[in-house]
């Protein structure tokens, strides 16, 4: 009984193929959570000011 070891060029393009296919995969999902993250940051950076000039408008109003 003999196994057959050979590799063909086939093999090698489909194993390049899906493993191209998942470094874009990673690529992609790695992006998509730094593009969430960074919304995330915009979003902080945006309510902590609003939350920052409601105090001074408060502040303000009293005549302080």
């Amino acid at each position: 009984m003999t196994i057959d070891t050979s590799i063909t060029s086939g093999d090698l393009m489909t194993e390049f193929t899906a493993s191209i296919s998942e470094v874009l995969d990673l690529w992609h999902n790695k992006m998509e959570e730094l593009k969430r993250a960074k919304e995330t940051e915009r979003t902080k950076a945006h309510w902590t000011i609003k939350l920052i000039q409601s105090f001074f408008n408060q502040r303000g109003n009293m005549g302080i």
